[in-house]
Formats: structure tokens, sequence, C-alpha cells
């Protein structure tokens, strides 16, 4: 399994944890009285949580949580005991076995987890899904769970070049009789996003790449903090180098006819 293909790019930074650590893990492990999946470990490995690309049928939530101290706001860690655990909640509304539900992912009434329960601390734990004292199994294993992620598309048309991202806005600019750049930032999303302005009111195209920062971080002067590190956004892909969306769909099509960029829906 390609475990960096699971997450959502680019993510928050302010929704990961600082890269995960084998003494981390260790002590999260001493700390749950359970052995985590080597699926969960590979994944945390990668990115030490944030959100999935895509969301599991019957499942909420599209989170995992890493290893780390959680924050509010901020990320959350695994080792945050969940309300269930408290002394003081009420024993009816507490799921059987509670101990060995380990959650990953909550919205306040319902949590995500995984549930060792059938495998003991030890074994290999399925996910399931609880809300109060009811507890749904939605997957056998917890690699099982990332592999029924139903994936969204991606909205826009696929800019499959020629030409690197610049290039294709600097062809579509042209095409559209040099179009003003309305803005160029990372800000809104973490990818980089090309507002070009169009005549009439309200009128844009949005040309977003790709290839982005695996994370990004808003600053409150209105900047961004980007990672070194980049991934695809659709990683099955690698060819894609952009996306376009419009207001105004005829005049697109006119100067993409123009241009030899190589699209497709």
């Amino acid at each position: 399994m390609d475990f960096e293909n699971y997450w959502s790019v680019p993510s928050l930074r302010d929704a990961t944890h600082d890269p995960v650590t084998d003494e981390q893990i260790d002590a999260a492990e001493h700390s749950l009285g359970v052995r985590l999946p080597q699926a969960y470990v590979s994944l945390i490995r990668c990115q030490n949580g944030g959100y999935l690309r895509g969301q599991v049928p019957r499942a909420p939530g599209n989170a995992v949580w890493g290893i780390g101290e959680s924050r509010v706001p901020g990320p959350q860690s695994i080792t945050t005991r969940a309300p269930w655990n408290w002394e003081d909640y009420p024993a009816d509304s507490c799921p059987p076995d509670k101990a060995l539900l380990v959650r990953f992912d909550s919205g306040g009434h319902w949590d995500i987890c995984l549930d060792y329960r059938r495998s003991g601390p030890t074994g290999t734990p399925g996910v399931s899904l609880v809300r109060g004292s009811r507890v749904k199994s939605i997957a056998s294993s917890f690699e099982k769970y990332l592999s029924s992620l139903k994936v969204p598309r991606v909205p826009g048309r696929r800019v499959y070049g020629p030409g690197s991202f610049d290039e294709v806005v600097a062809k579509l600019r042209e095409a559209l009789a040099d179009a003003p750049v309305n803005s160029d930032t990372h800000y809104d999303y973490g990818y980089r996003t090309v507002t070009l302005q169009l005549p009439g009111e309200h009128e844009w195209v949005w040309i977003c790449s790709n290839r982005c920062p695996i994370w990004w971080k808003r600053q409150p002067d209105g900047t961004t903090i980007l990672s070194e590190k980049t991934a695809l956004r659709l990683p099955e892909e690698p060819g894609c180098v952009a996306f376009l969306s419009t207001t105004n769909s005829p005049a697109l099509t006119a100067a993409r006819k123009r241009t030899d960029l190589i699209t497709k829906r």
C-alpha cells in the first residue's frame, strides 16, 4: 500500500503533528495498552495525522488522528481519552468493553475506533463506529478501512500540458487576449490557484495546480508558509498539470481551442 496517497494534500499544518518518532509510538502503545496496527503506524509515518483524501461508506468522518499533544484548536491525538472512558460518564452511555476501543476520529456524538474487543490488545483490530453505547463494525481491519475509501472527483477540466503550470497559465492568458491576473496565491486552499479576470462582471477562470506542498499554514498578515516537500492532489494522474474551472464556459472552451493544451473532463 502507498500510504502517502491516502492523505489529502495539501493539509493545514495546524491539523497535523510533527513527524512521529519510534519513542512516541512505543509510549502510545504503552499508554493505550494495545499494539497499534502496522497499517496505522505506516500511515502516520508518512504524515502524523490529518484528513484523508476520501471517506469510507457508513463512516461519518474522514480524519485519522496522529500521535502527539492534543490542542484545541489543533490536531488531536489517538492517546486522548474518549469521554466514555471518564470515571463520571454515565454507564448507560458507554460502549461495552470500552477499554478495548481506541478512537482515531470523532465528531462529538460519534467516534471511529480501532476495535480490539475480538482480537485482544495484541491482535489485529477491526474498525468500528461508536455512538453512545452502540458499536457497529465498519471494517475488519484498519488496512481494509483505508482501502475502502471513496475519493471524490477533483472539480474542473484536467490539463495535461504540454508545458509546466506557468506555461499553461501563459498559454491561456494569451488565448484570452492577455486576461489580467486577479490573484495568484496558495492562501485559500494550499495549492496554487491563478485567477484570470474575463470581460464582464464577475467573470473568471481559475487555474489550479495538481502538484502542491503537502501542507500549508496561513499567517495573520495574509501570507502563507508552505512545506518544501510536495505531492500530487491526484496521484493517480501524474501527467495532470492543472485543473480549469470558470464562470464562462463558452469563453474558456473557445480559448482552449486556440492553444495546444491537452485537456479532458
